[in-house]
């Protein structure tokens, strides 16, 4: 499944980042004043790229400490999860190596009925 969670994440915050009103607001403003210029100079499409990276670019310039804040609690949730897996990869190589304890001594005690399969 191409994307997973992290697919969603994205799509998530480019929503809300389409939907802002301040985003919404510099777009609108962007298109009235393209409106006012000659239009044969460049494709419709590179003016509306252009005006979404401006729009872009303003609206993380605005929003820079919550999208740090953003940026340190997800790096937070993943370091826990490397810690976890790394936890989980020392208990497993401890469980794997006990198999490799060899006895090297064996003597057989009670009687007649005693026997060592060794």
């Amino acid at each position: 499944m191409p994307g997973g969670r992290g697919g969603r994440l994205r799509s998530r915050c480019v929503v809300l980042i389409l939907g802002s009103s301040d985003f919404q607001a510099c777009v609108g403003q962007n298109e009235t004043n393209q409106s006012g210029k000659a239009s044969d100079e460049s494709l419709p499409i590179f003016s509306v790229a252009i005006t979404y990276r401006d729009c872009f670019g303003r609206f993380a310039n605005e929003n820079n400490g919550a999208i740090t804040a953003l940026a340190t609690v997800l790096l937070t949730f993943v370091t826990a999860g490397l810690v976890w897996v790394g936890y989980r990869q020392i208990i497993t190589t401890r469980a794997q190596l006990r198999a490799y304890i060899a006895i090297e001594n064996v003597e057989a005690s009670g009687g007649k009925d005693a026997y060592c399969y060794c």
